[in-house]
């Protein structure tokens, strides 16, 4: 899993686009395929959750929809109080074999760009 996002060149935000190029390389199909997946994929996640399920990878983590209350907010503008109704908003839940993972590879990255400066 780390070795895939090694291979994703470093900036803020890694799009759709450069995504799918690297999953073709990392699984050997093309480019076209590789956006099908995951459009479907994603496509997947979203009915999932829309149908009020979780969806749980293993050593990965667990999307699923958190309900949030309802609470009263101010508009900043006009200091004027409202009601922010009560919802439901998809969460990712990182697995804890996942974020050591993400860990250690932050602090691996982190040791390589001291070495360079």
């Amino acid at each position: 899993m780390i070795e895939m996002a090694t291979q994703i060149q470093k900036r803020p935000n890694v799009y759709m686009k450069e995504f799918t190029r690297v999953l073709a390389e990392t699984a050997d199909i093309s480019e076209i395929n590789a956006e099908y997946l995951t459009e479907a994929f994603l496509q997947t996640i979203a009915t999932t959750l829309v149908e009020k399920q979780s969806i749980c990878f293993p050593d990965f983590g667990v999307f699923e929809l958190q309900e949030t209350t309802e609470r009263v907010g101010r508009n900043p503008r006009t200091k004027e109080e409202c009601v922010i109704p009560a919802r439901l908003k998809p969460v990712f839940r990182p697995a804890k074999s996942f974020r050591d993972a993400m860990n250690k590879a932050a602090l691996e990255t982190a040791a390589e760009d001291e070495e360079t400066a």
